[in-house]
């Protein structure tokens, strides 16, 4: 189980999320300056973050760190980031922006793109093939007997670089067909995709007592509904929420 998040409260919560069974944590983390960090989420938290991340690292949860570019807002701290997160130890994502709430109000950079700038920077770029099909993202291990589950970050070595850096394009790569994430909001909704609002809220039957048998099947039942694919670039979200409400 693993729980994209900002951070700000991690450092009083880290080693209590580890001892309730948590794995490991996404922490979105777009900018290593005061003023953007300000300019992008309304807070002045970073220093906040960049503790959580020290203590979600010391308590023993996996963590990656999750950067959304954006041209002409952060696409100059990408060297900066990356060098974050080989002096961390964790490894960066960089996430192609969707068009889902002021998403689409900004420019985003294609993946390919921001290879090409670290490649400059750190020397040829190969595929990492640890830990399951070269160059995508897989846990350490399977549960009860099932496969190791992959997500959709593809990782890239570089020849002056002792950290992996991901890469999810939702909009220049579609990866719809070997998605397997559905995401539970805070408000209890399990949501199948990013773009639609499909999905089924399961803080109301949890509430009324549900069993854990009874919570199983709903879920499954859901996820059989999962949408085949994405169509952001036919008119972008259908979801009327903020990323921020939908949890990434």
């Amino acid at each position: 189980i693993v729980m994209t998040t900002n951070g700000i409260r991690l450092p009083e919560m880290a080693a209590d999320l580890k001892e309730a069974g948590l794995s490991g944590v996404n922490i979105s983390l777009d900018t290593l300056n005061r003023d953007t960090f300000i300019r992008l989420t309304g807070y002045d938290e970073l220093e906040k973050v960049l503790s959580g991340i020290a203590a979600a690292s010391e308590s023993g949860l996996t963590v990656k760190l999750n950067c959304v570019p954006v041209r002409g807002i952060n696409d100059s701290e990408i060297k900066e980031l990356v060098s974050f997160a080989e002096d961390t130890g964790a490894d960066i994502r960089f996430i192609e922006l969707m068009p889902i709430g002021c998403g689409g109000l900004f420019e985003g950079i294609p993946s390919g793109e921001l290879i090409k700038k670290l490649e400059e920077i750190y020397g040829t770029a190969e595929m990492d093939s640890s830990g399951g099909k070269a160059g995508t993202e897989s846990s350490e291990a399977g549960t009860e007997g099932l496969p190791a589950a992959k997500g959709p970050a593809e990782y890239y070595r570089f020849d002056g670089l002792n950290v992996r850096v991901g890469f999810i394009s939702p909009m220049s790569h579609c990866f719809c067909e070997r998605c397997n994430r559905v995401r539970l909001t805070a408000e209890g909704f399990l949501k199948l995709c990013l773009q639609y609002p499909y999905g089924i809220d399961l803080r109301g039957p949890l509430r009324a007592g549900a069993s854990d048998d009874e919570i199983r099947d709903m879920i499954c039942r859901a996820v059989e509904r999962k949408p085949a694919s994405h169509s952001f670039g036919d008119g972008g979200s259908a979801d009327n929420r903020k990323m921020i409400q939908i949890g990434g």
